[in-house]
């Protein structure tokens, strides 16, 4: 059996991911799932062929380390621009290589991943253009008309089912 948490029902200052029922219940044959790989398939496919570079500002969630991961992997460098959030995705365990921690406030990049924390100085401050792919539950606001904004990730069911 299978049991797939919700979109809020799986964080992890709520229950631990969904740790605390495979720990409440740890005789039932459950595997549990909560969405967040293929949340984050959906994010890094999202961004765009040839993106050499990305800014990161959000909460770092288990989506966004992940998506980080899968970028630094692929050779992009992802520059974080808070001293707290490449602390905490380090402890995610991602990828040092082409994690960087921005030491000026490098707004060059012409994507941004955002997520939940983002503040709207910090979106005025992206170059014309600029895409933002969010990787949370709820997009940012839509404050800049020269720039561009990604749906949250979703996907949609094939017309065959």
């Amino acid at each position: 059996r299978v049991m797939s948490l919700g979109l809020m029902n799986n964080m992890e200052e709520l229950n631990g991911g969904g740790e605390i029922y495979v720990q409440k219940y740890p005789k039932l044959k459950l595997r549990l799932v909560d969405g967040s790989s293929m949340a984050a398939a959906v994010v890094v496919n999202s961004i765009p062929k040839g993106t050499k570079e990305v800014v990161f500002r959000g909460n770092p969630t288990k989506v966004a380390s992940t998506v980080v991961f899968a970028l630094c992997q692929k050779g992009v460098k992802v520059v974080v621009l808070r001293a707290e959030e490449h602390s905490k995705l380090v402890k995610y365990g991602v990828m040092i290589k082409n994690l960087v921690l921005a030491t000026s406030k490098n707004y060059s990049s012409k994507v941004w991943l955002v997520g939940d924390g983002i503040r709207e100085e910090e979106q005025t401050k992206a170059k014309e253009g600029t895409l933002f792919v969010p990787f949370s539950h709820f997009p940012p606001d839509e404050i800049r008309k020269d720039c561009f904004y990604h749906s949250t990730p979703a996907m949609l069911v094939p017309k065959s089912a």
